[in-house]
């Protein structure tokens, strides 16, 4: 699991180089410019179509700070997804 600020990393792979890994993405409601459609173009950075999650926090950019809870249930939900992804593989 890593962290990057979206297309500053994106923009210099998309679309030629997607990877064959699964995919969760969130942002901030109150952050500048970041919107669902927006944080939807990271779909196009990976293979595994089926298992891209998206979530909306009502927070700005330091969402771990501001939604701690919110977040930390998504990371582990995630991780529970993933887990039962992989044995169903």
């Amino acid at each position: 699991m890593f962290s990057y600020d979206l297309f500053s990393v994106g923009d210099d792979l998309l679309p030629s180089t997607p990877i064959n890994v699964p995919i969760a993405v969130s942002g901030g409601e109150k952050e500048e410019n970041v919107e669902e459609p927006f944080l939807n173009r990271s779909k196009q950075l990976t293979t595994i179509n089926d298992f891209f999650r998206i979530r909306m926090f009502n927070g700005h950019h330091d969402l771990q700070s501001e939604c701690q809870n919110e977040v930390l249930e998504f990371v582990k939900q995630n991780l529970k997804d993933l887990v039962k992804y992989l044995s169903n593989k």
